[in-house]
């Protein structure tokens, strides 16, 4: 176990390095959101983010990078993702056929 990760993991969500991994992998090791291959190496360029609410602190999951930054991005605004949703939608566009 590497000392720094436990303490950064500590720090910001309160957690050890043994629940992120247990986290891990009860999702299958994959973002909770696109299902993406996530990894725990520190330095994977595709290493498990862990999303959580910046209000009270609780853990949801985690998340691959980008997921996490578009949560970011719409403050954690069920409100807002909800309108991107319409958005796409209202501009008559199939996403699995023209964006995938």
């Amino acid at each position: 176990m590497n000392g720094k990760e436990n303490s950064n993991l500590k720090t910001r969500y309160g957690i050890t390095v043994e629940q992120r991994n247990k986290m891990f992998v009860e999702q299958g090791g994959l973002c909770a959101i696109c299902s993406t291959e996530l990894s725990v190496k520190i330095r994977a360029s595709n290493k498990a983010c862990v999303d959580h609410c910046h209000e009270s602190g609780i853990i949801r999951g985690l998340l691959c990078l980008k997921c996490n930054s578009a949560l970011g991005k719409f403050n954690d605004s069920l409100e807002l993702v909800k309108s991107a949703v319409k958005y796409l939608e209202g501009k008559g566009l199939d996403y699995e056929e023209t964006c995938s």
